[in-house]
């Protein structure tokens, strides 16, 4: 009896559409893909490819965060997409303060500079601060492209916004870089208490045109409109809450989420008909209906960051980091450490096509994927 025919070969298009479909959180589930067959490296590494796949998921995927410590045996890189994984990024005398828009943004602060680092270009810019002596300092850094939708931020112009307060003076200074001008703008200033310095250095919140800074005790929040060049300072929703985070409400304006004992709270700034402006108490969640019991009673939990553009929060207990996705309240542990007092998430799409992979044997034998831009 003769054999049966083989089942004729799929389309190229249908499988194209499956590729579409691999999970962008598991950079390496791109590249062992690639690794099968030459016709399935070419459909991945078609020029096409990557805006086909970035549209098809929109939020780029967590790859990790990034913390400052200064143990130079934790790695300032925690990956969270496994078994994806970065080396060990030392530079001395700096720390990392922002990280968006695929750039990481870094103060150098024995040389008062600041390092815009892109990762995947492998391209670093030193700015030298105009206001060099200085006491405390936040930043961010953000795309400067109308025409992006930030799903693959790489080469473009980027702005820089830099909070400062100058030594015994009850002031914060402010101004923003511009890459396509090279210059930094005119000084904006704002008087403030002694206590409400920039709490450094901490995840800000871009939404709105908006940029947005928490500051120390007690916990207000420091706004820089990025069209005015303009700071104010918004009074928190309540006074006894410590590290509260600003965070992207659902109707795209600010909110603030912070854990009071065992419950995170959810508060969205909103206007009323009669244009007074006031914070709204949105949600009081139980932590131990949401995570493991003995994370939440073991020891201390704190709201580390905001994940932009994917509605995520990332919450630190002594048993490990979790994500918190807001509109479905679904809960996944990321790392198994926790104790972190704030992280700076790096999201971004990395394909094959876009960054060159190499493969590592860890000390456990586990086979790891490298991207060889970092």
């Amino acid at each position: 009896m003769a054999a049966p025919a083989p089942p004729p070969a799929l389309m190229e298009e249908l499988i194209g559409e499956i590729l579409l479909r691999l999970p962008p959180d598991v950079p390496a589930c791109l590249v062992r893909t690639a690794l099968v067959c030459k016709p399935w490296l070419r459909l991945l590494c078609h020029p096409g490819f990557p805006r086909r796949y970035r549209g098809f998921h929109r939020a780029p995927p967590l790859l990790g965060f990034f913390h400052n410590t200064p143990h130079n045996s934790v790695p300032r890189f925690v990956p969270t997409a496994r078994p994806f994984s970065l080396p060990d990024l030392i530079w001395s005398k700096c720390e990392i303060v922002d990280c968006r828009h695929g750039r990481v943004l870094l103060h150098c602060y024995t040389a008062a500079c600041l390092m815009v680092w892109d990762p995947a270009s492998r391209e670093q810019q030193y700015l030298s601060l105009p206001d060099d002596r200085y006491m405390d300092l936040s930043a961010a850094v953000l795309c400067a492209s109308d025409s992006c939708d930030h799903l693959d931020c790489h080469g473009g112009p980027f702005l820089v916004v830099y909070a400062v307060t100058k030594p015994w003076n009850e002031e914060i200074l402010s101004r923003l870089y511009s890459s396509e001008t090279g210059e930094w703008s005119e000084l904006a200033s704002i008087q403030v208490t002694s206590s409400s310095q920039p709490k450094m250095p901490r995840a800000s919140l871009l939404t709105k045109d908006a940029l947005y800074f928490t500051l120390h005790e007690p916990n207000h929040i420091l706004k820089y409109d990025l069209g005015a060049r303009s700071l104010s300072v918004m009074d928190p929703p309540d006074q006894h809450m410590v590290n509260i985070v600003p965070i992207m409400a659902e109707d795209g304006g600010l909110g603030v989420a912070g854990v009071e004992g065992h419950k995170l709270r959810i508060w969205s700034w909103r206007v009323c008909s009669d244009g007074i402006a006031s914070w709204a108490k949105d949600k009081a969640i139980k932590l131990q209906t949401v995570l493991p019991v003995s994370s939440v009673l073991k020891g201390r939990n704190v709201v580390l960051c905001f994940i932009e553009n994917a509605g995520t929060i990332l919450i630190s207990t002594s048993d490990g980091v979790f994500t918190f996705e807001m509109k479905s309240s679904r809960i996944r542990k990321v790392c198994n450490f926790g104790c972190f007092d704030t992280v700076f998430p790096f999201v971004s799409f990395w394909l094959p096509g876009t960054q060159k992979y190499t493969a590592r044997r860890s000390p456990s034998g586990r086979l790891v994927w490298y991207s060889k831009y970092w």
